[in-house]
């Protein structure tokens, strides 16, 4: 189906700027096979391939058509994509010019891939303004947002990032120039965005923040799984002033397991 709509009456002569392959269900063959049309395409300034089974191999070769066109906006959310591919595309010829890149709901994202992120954000000849990150499967961990905002200090184009898969649901965050200015200040408000209110005006690092957590608090419409709560029992771990805990309507089932989790396997606790 692939070669009869893009090969077998090629090559075509229009200038193409955007494409959207998503939800197709292909993966690294399938793209082989549609490369050479992917690379002809000079002025392609928009590529979806989200909602399909792209992995590692996959992402390398769009990483090669990254190295022959300048795409803006490329979106990979939901494939099977880990370190090693998200390597391959950042590090890419033209991966400087992307100024949108959505990766949320990929096979693993974990600290490595943040890692790789954190890196590319700081780079200076960076031109990115979006990034969408995370996953729905996993907790998204506050060491790997404070990463991301430590990236964000020296960095002068992002203005929004969405994190999919945080303690608190889905957050959008907007950064101005004058954010970015006082990210170490900008941190404490941010830290709301996880259901976390802090005393601490000031505060250098999210270490700073959590000690001085005075409350944390969750929505009703949580879905709390197991994952969710070692990460909210880390954060307990580190609280020193936390007065008020709320996981009030909580919508899945707090089992033993979960509880185990959130109160005991990092106490005791030294807040009061």
């Amino acid at each position: 189906m692939l070669v009869a709509l893009f090969l077998e009456e090629g090559p075509y002569n229009f200038p193409l700027k955007s494409l959207d392959l998503g939800n197709n269900q292909f993966g690294t063959r399938e793209l082989t096979t549609i490369l050479p049309f992917l690379k002809s395409w000079e002025a392609l300034n928009s590529l979806s391939v989200e909602g399909n089974c792209i992995n590692n191999r996959g992402a390398q070769l769009l990483a090669e058509v990254l190295d022959t066109v300048r795409i803006r906006r490329l979106s990979l959310n939901r494939n099977q994509i880990s370190k090693e591919g998200l390597s391959c595309i950042l590090s890419s010829q033209n991966a400087r010019y992307l100024t949108s890149l959505m990766i949320s709901d990929n096979e693993d994202i974990g600290s490595a891939e943040i890692d790789e992120i954190a890196r590319f954000l700081s780079r200076a000849t960076t031109s990115l303004k979006l990034l969408e990150v995370g996953s729905h499967r996993q907790c998204f961990r506050i060491v790997w947002f404070e990463k991301l905002c430590q990236s964000l200090q020296n960095n002068t184009t992002m203005s929004k990032m969405s994190i999919v898969g945080s303690l608190h649901g889905p957050i959008e965050i907007f950064i101005s120039n004058e954010q970015r200015k006082n990210m170490e200040k900008y941190m404490a408000d941010l830290m709301k965005s996880f259901g976390i209110t802090c005393c601490c005006e000031n505060g250098s690092k999210i270490d700073d923040i959590i000690n001085s957590a005075t409350k944390i608090k969750f929505p009703h419409a949580l879905h709390l799984n197991l994952d969710k709560c070692r990460e909210i029992g880390l954060v307990l771990s580190r609280c020193k002033m936390l007065q008020e805990l709320c996981l009030n309507g909580n919508r899945g089932c707090l089992g033993e397991e979960m509880l185990v989790a959130l109160f005991l396997a990092e106490g005791p606790y030294n807040f009061p």
